[in-house]
């Protein structure tokens, strides 16, 4: 995962897509499988390598090849969607991945920064709303917003200053907010209800610029 992230970085998007292509991303998911969501020690720096590999391609919204582009970010949508699968055989994988996130922030903000360019689909943004993705992007604000002392104690956790913590922090729910608002300029008449619910939350608690 290490080499796949180095090699799609500051490169031609040309690149990136052969990459893609001759590595199948449909094998590579199965394979990553097993360290999904897994964010302890070694398995976290394979899921943060394996969701920068999946922003690099994300990139690639400028190739004249639309079909393309859209076949990518509907892949890369669905690979998103598995981080929040959540049922009686995944429940608590899913709830360990969420409160792991809370201290390891580069993972969500990475999600995050991966989401809002994907988001440009209304098929994307259905396949997103079969999960607890939006639910998970609501309740980090909301968690962000009730722990005053959220940069001070995940920059002692991970041992990365206070500034660097508020600029992922801030570009957590500046990616939050352009994928709400991506969501909302989709097809309404599928997404609408599900979508102004989930705003709705976010408006009554929209005070949390305090960093």
């Amino acid at each position: 995962m290490i080499i796949l992230n180095k090699i799609t970085e500051d490169v031609d998007c040309q690149y990136r897509i052969v990459v893609a292509n001759e590595i199948n991303l449909d094998e590579l998911r199965d394979l990553f499988e097993f360290y999904r969501g897994k964010l302890r020690a070694f398995y976290r720096v394979v899921n943060f390598n394996y969701l920068n590999f999946l922003f690099n391609l994300s990139e690639c919204s400028n190739l004249e090849n639309t079909e393309l582009v859209n076949k990518l970010y509907s892949d890369i949508s669905y690979d998103i969607k598995m981080f929040y699968r959540n049922s009686s055989l995944n429940n608590k994988k899913f709830s360990f991945f969420k409160e792991k996130k809370k201290k390891f922030i580069e993972i969500h903000e990475i999600i995050t920064r991966i989401t809002y360019k994907i988001t440009i689909n209304t098929e994307n943004i259905l396949s997103l709303l079969d999960s607890m993705f939006y639910q998970d992007i609501i309740e980090f604000i909301l968690y962000v917003k009730d722990k005053p002392k959220i940069v001070e104690e995940v920059s002692k956790a991970i041992r990365k200053s206070p500034e660097t913590i508020k600029k992922l922090l801030t570009s957590i729910i500046e990616n939050s907010i352009i994928i709400l608002s991506n969501s909302l300029n989709g097809d309404l008449d599928e997404t609408s209800d599900r979508i102004l619910k989930i705003v709705n939350i976010f408006i009554l608690n929209k005070s949390f610029f305090y960093f």
